[in-house]
């Protein structure tokens, strides 16, 4: 019986005139597709934990515009209103796509080079 945890065995192709088969290049794109969505999933996770922190951050600005402008924030008072019964929960969830993303764009940015240098030749990686 064969173990899924075990790392497979596929080539990987250290070189342009490597051959790699067309399934292969499914398989290696599978695996950091894998990788990039589990990073944005961890950074999402770490966004959601210190979402107090992050919203005080991005409101930061508002409030101090607020400040300077009382007639500019007269209805709100400085603070953020909902007008839907489900706003709130959509802010929530947007603020923490959009921040896991950033978070994890290293990730993604390194999981799209490891995938796209083994077809670059040297002159190309320049």
């Amino acid at each position: 019986m064969k173990n899924p945890f075990k790392k497979s065995d596929r080539p990987v192709a250290k070189s342009p005139d490597d051959q790699m088969t067309l399934f292969q290049h499914l398989a290696e794109l599978r695996t950091r597709i894998i990788r990039s969505v589990l990073a944005v999933v961890l950074g999402i996770i770490i966004i959601l934990a210190a979402y107090d922190s992050v919203l005080s951050f991005l409101l930061h600005p508002y409030r101090q515009l607020c400040a300077a402008k009382p007639n500019f924030c007269e209805l709100s008072n400085g603070n953020v209103i909902s007008t839907g019964p489900l706003e709130g929960f959509t802010t929530r969830l947007s603020i923490a796509t959009y921040g896991g993303i950033l978070i994890a764009l290293p990730v993604l940015m390194w999981q799209i080079w490891r995938f796209v240098v083994p077809a670059m030749h040297a002159k190309e990686r320049k």
